[in-house]
């Protein structure tokens, strides 16, 4: 997957960190409208076709995106050694994320306690 998401990026013209930082925000704030939107706060016109889960594969795609430009600016690797690190690193987080559960779900719970108040 990371592989034809890198492929992208090689493709689009040259751009720097700052650049694609200001894109990540972008893609936060449209998965924000989109949220917002189902809770009924705003309305649908404000949002655009992607919905919540077509946000966040934006904000992934560009992530990976950000993750390439690093690479790049940083070290000397190619697309593939860039693809197989971002693998192997989201792999590893994958697993913290995992043994972090229990600290999520308390954070979830304080999130809705606070919201129904």
């Amino acid at each position: 997957m990371f592989r034809k998401i890198v492929e992208v990026s090689s493709q689009i013209p040259k751009r720097d960190k700052s650049t694609v930082l200001a894109k990540l925000t972008e893609e936060i704030g449209e998965i924000a409208v989109e949220i917002e939107i189902e809770r009924g706060n705003i309305p649908a016109s404000k949002g655009g076709n992607d919905g919540v889960f077509g946000e966040c594969c934006d904000l992934i795609n560009v992530a990976v995106d950000m993750a390439w430009v690093h690479c790049k600016e940083t070290q000397d690797m190619s697309d593939e050694q860039i693809a197989e690190l971002i693998l192997s690193y989201c792999l590893r987080k994958r697993e913290k994320l995992l043994e972090s559960k229990a600290w999520m779900v308390n954070c979830q719970e304080e999130w809705e306690a606070m919201c129904n108040e």
